[in-house]
């Protein structure tokens, strides 16, 4: 186990030299390639930009609103009914919205109960239940110039009620 765990240290230095090495075997000037792609990621951030500045400043908004927690409050009696615990509710409607934030309240979380506790088990469950699907639909279609998404947005948040609502009949089955 020892040699393995020393072999992963050497990958990134041999991968360094071995791909410059394999394009100027083939002919090909490898730091004008890289500039062309470094050039090519830059204009790919730059038409980005704009998408995500105004999604982060929309998630900032609705976290510092409040509209979160009232909404937990709101839907924690009808979500009991199918299992959800009023703790990871409100991770499970900050889920398609941020990555970063679901995570804190899954940290919090097992933090406070631990990581073998069934809240730590379900909220662990619920963190890897879903993507940041404003996050995807914002990055993937701003990248590409699409302003009209459509019924991406429906579909994916679709998709992460279902995501949800498996992880929390599969932490209900596993782990009470």
């Amino acid at each position: 186990m020892k040699a393995l765990e020393g072999l992963g240290s050497l990958i990134i230095p041999v991968m360094l030299l071995l791909v410059p090495l394999h394009g100027a075997l083939r002919k090909v000037k490898v730091l004008d390639a890289f500039v062309r792609g470094a050039e090519g990621g830059l204009r790919m951030v730059l038409r980005m930009a704009p998408y995500m500045i105004a999604m982060f400043a929309a998630l900032a908004s609705v976290r510092e609103s409040g509209l979160v927690e009232a909404a937990a409050g709101w839907l924690s009696t009808p979500a009991a009914r199918f299992g959800v615990v009023p703790e990871t509710l409100a991770q499970a409607l900050v889920r398609p919205i941020s990555g970063s934030g679901s995570m804190a309240i899954c940290t919090e979380i097992l933090k406070r109960c631990g990581p073998d506790s069934f809240l730590g088990m379900l909220s662990s469950t619920v963190q890897g239940s879903t993507d940041t699907t404003f996050y995807v639909v914002a990055a993937y279609f701003g990248s590409v110039g699409i302003t009209r998404t459509r019924h991406a947005l429906l579909s994916g948040l679709i998709g992460d009620a279902c995501g949800i609502a498996v992880a929390v009949m599969l932490a209900n089955l596993m782990f009470k």
